[in-house]
């Protein structure tokens, strides 16, 4: 099975299936809300870069619980971090 890759779409050859991507994949989308946490980036800096990286891609439904993860240290950035890697994994 061939398949390929193109922004958040996967084409099978094989099959001439197609695939939409979860944003949930993307590895650079969880870089910055990682870069929020880790950086003096600030909240509304994090949000820009997400949305504008992700574009029509973004669903805020699938990132409620990412999202929450930010905050769930109750300000505590290493514990936020954990959660939000746990998620990810």
């Amino acid at each position: 099975m061939i398949q390929y890759v193109l922004q958040n779409i996967v084409i099978n050859e094989n099959t001439a299936n197609q695939t939409v991507l979860s944003a949930l994949m993307d590895n650079r989308a969880w870089g910055f809300m990682e870069q929020f946490l880790t950086t003096a980036m600030t909240y509304p800096e994090m949000e820009d870069a997400f949305f504008m990286y992700l574009g029509d891609w973004y669903s805020p439904d699938e990132w409620v619980e990412a999202r929450d993860a930010l905050w769930s240290g109750e300000g505590n950035n290493e514990v936020s971090l954990e959660n939000l890697l746990h998620m990810k994994d």
